[in-house]
């Protein structure tokens, strides 16, 4: 019996999650769907692999490290990518920091 629950028991491409043997094929390609290389991850921003090499090492992007190898999450990758407003006008808290600083030195 537990040769049989050995055998109904594979691991996943990460290593990480136990799943049952009849779900693996599909427990398979969601890994590896789930976490993208940064060749893939390049691709999925439209932007060259030595940007995303680098904002990986410049830690403005989350990333996860495998040994060796870089993995990107698609929804890292979304929320990196999203579009962020830029403030109307300065930020009033600087203004009010630089207005004091020039009337001490007056």
């Amino acid at each position: 019996m537990d040769r049989q629950r050995r055998n109904a028991v594979t691991k996943t491409q990460m290593g990480a999650v136990s799943i049952p043997a009849s779900a693996g094929a599909v427990a398979k390609v969601a890994a590896r769907e789930r976490y993208l290389s940064p060749d893939e991850a390049a691709e999925y921003l439209n932007v060259s692999v030595g940007f995303i090499r680098r904002m990986a090492s410049e830690r403005r992007v989350r990333h996860y490290r495998l040994g060796r190898f870089i993995r990107f999450d698609p929804a890292d990758l979304d929320a990196f990518a999203e579009v962020k407003e830029p403030l109307s006008g300065p930020d009033p808290a600087l203004v009010t920091q630089v207005w004091r600083r020039s009337r001490r030195l007056s």
